[in-house]
């Protein structure tokens, strides 16, 4: 399994600076770690729900791994979640963070693990 590397860093639009986090493959849970997995994605759902999202498309996301592609659809705490292609601004006091809805699925399917600052800000902003 291989995710693409993408480069994060802060990018500056308007009078914004927006975190845009590293997506690193290497960088998994553990199964130490399942407790804050199902936290994070608790939150990603919420935030994906209550959140602000720019640049919604009519579709199903879909996630890349390696070679192959998956429509970004689950179940999460019996619901169905199907999560459009959108990309999730979400505003701090002190940053703003910017990730595709694809990430949700990532974490979920894959056990993807985004960067540390980033999961605490959802955890506590949507958890």
């Amino acid at each position: 399994m291989m995710f693409s590397d993408a480069r994060g860093g802060i990018y500056i639009h308007g009078n914004n600076e927006i975190n845009v986090p590293d997506y690193d493959p290497n960088q998994i849970f553990s199964a130490e770690e399942s407790e804050i997995k199902t936290k994070l994605i608790d939150a990603l759902v919420n935030c994906y729900r209550t959140g602000v999202l720019v640049n919604i498309r009519r579709h199903i996301a879909v996630s890349k791994v390696s070679d192959y592609s998956e429509k970004c659809i689950f179940e999460w705490n019996n619901e169905q979640v199907s999560l459009a292609e959108a990309e999730i601004i979400v505003k701090t006091t002190s940053a703003v963070y910017f990730f595709k809805t694809s990430l949700i699925y990532n974490v979920f399917r894959h056990n993807y693990k985004p960067d540390s600052c980033l999961v605490t800000i959802l955890i506590d902003q949507f958890g």
